[in-house]
C-alpha cells in the first residue's frame, strides 16, 4: 500500500513523504533493526487496550475527516491523550519511526542494500521530535492494510470443494 503523509519537519515547515508497505517491509525492518514489525506493532496495540486503540483511531479519522494532516495532540481529550501518551511510554515509538522508515525509502526506490541504523538516524533527525507519535496509526495502518488482499474469489469457495 502507498500513501503520501504530510509531516512537520524541524525546522517547522511541512512536506509530503511517500510511504510504501509491501512484501519486504518487514523482512527490511528485521534485517536493518533486528527485530520482528508485526510482533513489535502487536506489542504497541496490545499495551493500549481496545479502549486506547479505539480512541486512537477514533481520533485519527476525526483529524482526517477536519481535513488536518496529523492528530493535534494539545487538543486531545485527557483519556484519547493518554492513549497516545501509552505509545509513548511503552518503549516502542522507535518502532513507528523505524517503519516509516523502511516504507519510505521503499517509496523512494532507494538502494535497499544501503539501510542502516545510521542511515536511519540521519532521515530521522529532518523531523519534528513528536511526529511520529501524532501520526503512529496512520504508519501502522499503511503497514497493516498491506497484509490483506485486495484480490476477489472468481468462485464461491463451497462450489469448488470437490466431493
Amino acid at each position: 500500500m502507498y500513501k503520501k503523509v504530510n509531516l512537520e519537519l524541524a525546522t517547522g515547515e511541512k512536506k509530503d513523504f511517500g510511504f510504501l508497505a509491501c512484501g519486504t517491509t518487514g523482512l527490511r525492518y528485521k534485517m536493518t533493526f533486528g527485530q520482528e514489525l508485526l510482533g513489535a506493532i502487536t506489542s504497541i496495540i496490545g499495551g493500549l487496550g481496545s479502549e486506547g486503540l479505539t480512541r486512537i483511531i477514533a481520533a485519527s479519522h476525526a483529524a482526517e475527516l477536519n481535513g488536518q494532516d496529523a492528530v493535534e495532540l494539545e487538543n486531545l481529550d485527557p483519556e484519547t491523550l493518554q492513549a497516545y501518551i501509552g505509545i509513548a511510554g511503552s518503549g516502542n515509538l522507535d518502532v513507528i519511526s523505524r517503519m516509516a522508515y523502511i516504507m519510505n525509502q521503499q517509496a523512494e526506490g532507494a538502494d535497499m542494500k544501503m539501510l542502516s541504523v545510521e542511515g536511519y538516524l540521519d532521515w530521522l533527525e529532518q523531523f519534528e521530535s513528536m511526529e511520529f507519535l501524532s501520526h503512529a496509526f496512520d504508519f501502522i495502518s499503511i503497514y497493516m492494510n498491506n497484509r490483506g488482499s485486495s484480490s476477489t474469489l472468481k468462485k464461491d469457495p463451497a462450489l469448488s470443494i470437490e466431493k
